[in-house]
């Protein structure tokens, strides 16, 4: 009987919230920020992006190096392989495996210090974009604001990015 009670107490209290909702959202406004667009057309992450573009073309070249210098070693021991003896053909060998090995390594690491670069600058866009946006939220008065791809139909919520897509590029310059 107890529970009976508390479950009709936890429905009847959930009608109550659900009916007063509708009114407290009625007065509350809502802000609608793209963050892909954001990086995509502000200058400022468009200049980020650059440079994480010209530090990935610089470690290609230099992987692009090793990889030559392996394929010549690969080259040479093919080509001399029916001359060496066993040994000097072990030992070549060896050398060719320990330079696939850190050209391996070497890629990994360069990958791994890329996406590390990468997450510390989207971050620190991330954290600027944030204040520009929570200023924004206070001076237009709105309850919340909400990434676009979290929104399936926006209604009458405001879309704030190009705003911040400005103020993120002045306070830049």
């Amino acid at each position: 009987m107890k529970r009976f009670f508390s479950g009709v107490g936890l429905v009847a209290g959930l009608v109550c919230l659900v009916s007063v909702l509708p009114a407290f959202a009625g007065d509350m406004k809502i802000g609608i920020l793209d963050l892909q667009e954001i990086m995509r057309e502000s200058k400022e992450a468009k200049n980020v992006r650059g440079m994480l573009l010209m530090d990935v073309e610089a470690k290609r070249e230099v992987l692009k190096e090793r990889e030559q210098k392996v394929r010549e070693m690969e080259k040479e021991l093919k080509a001399k392989e029916s001359v060496l003896s066993e040994s000097a053909k072990e030992k070549k060998k060896g050398e060719f495996l320990e330079a696939v090995k850190e050209l391996r390594s070497l890629r990994n690491g360069m990958e791994e210090e890329l996406k590390k670069k990468e997450a510390k600058l989207l971050g620190k866009i991330g954290k600027e974009i944030k204040k520009i946006a929570e200023k924004l939220r206070k001076k237009k008065d709105l309850a919340i604001i909400i990434e676009n791809n979290a929104v399936v139909i926006p209604g009458d919520a405001i879309d704030i990015t190009e705003e911040v897509i400005k103020k993120y590029d002045a306070k830049k310059k």
